[in-house]
């Protein structure tokens, strides 16, 4: 019976050895399989953190982009109302040089208008002073033809001084003559009041 009993121990035994090698077996299965699928998690982890760290680093860049956006935008529209602002003075110094444009239009057509007067009056005064030149002229004649009168009455009046007809004559001469000669004065003062 003892002898029995030890078979059956060491047969218990045996299957216990072939239950643990067959665990040994699963256990080592097991634990290549978790160390596959360790490896493959990390792997996966690694790789998760790569396309975090690379998604992360895209982020980054397109807020750098974003900010560089918005640092031409706003320089953009800083410049905008800049020129907006320079615009709105170049309109206003360009409606002022109109305003000075039509009022130096306007003095333009009053200084040709009175050109065009000053020089109808100087055609004018022109032709006055040909007439007075030519009555002029016309009275030196006649002074001159006068004189001429004077100095035969004058002679007439040496040879006929003794008569009263002759001396009456040459009075009457004489007062014409001294009459025409005032004419003559006036006419000359007219004239030099006209050139003036």
């Amino acid at each position: 019976a003892r002898e029995s009993d030890i078979e059956a121990l060491r047969s218990e035994l045996l299957d216990l050895e072939e239950e643990l090698a067959s665990s040994n077996e699963t256990r080592d299965n097991l634990s290549y399989h978790l160390k596959k699928y360790e490896a493959r998690g990390q792997k996966q982890i690694h790789q998760q953190q790569t396309e975090r760290t690379t998604h992360q680093e895209e982020l980054d860049e397109l807020e750098r982009e974003k900010d560089r956006f918005k640092a031409q935008y706003q320089a953009l529209h800083k410049e905008h109302s800049s020129a907006a602002d320079r615009i709105q003075v170049l309109e206003t110094q360009l409606e002022s040089e109109r305003t000075q444009r039509r009022g130096v239009d306007i003095a333009l057509e009053r200084m040709t208008t009175d050109l065009d007067t000053a020089e109808a009056e100087r055609v004018e005064l022109r032709e006055k002073l040909k007439s007075s030149q030519a009555e002029y002229e016309r009275a030196c004649g006649q002074i001159k033809s006068m004189r001429e009168d004077n100095q035969r009455i004058r002679d007439k009046v040496d040879q006929l001084f003794r008569t009263d007809a002759a001396a009456k004559q040459a009075s009457e001469k004489q007062d014409q003559y001294e009459g025409l000669l005032a004419q003559v004065e006036d006419m000359k003062r007219a004239h030099a009041k006209e050139l003036q």
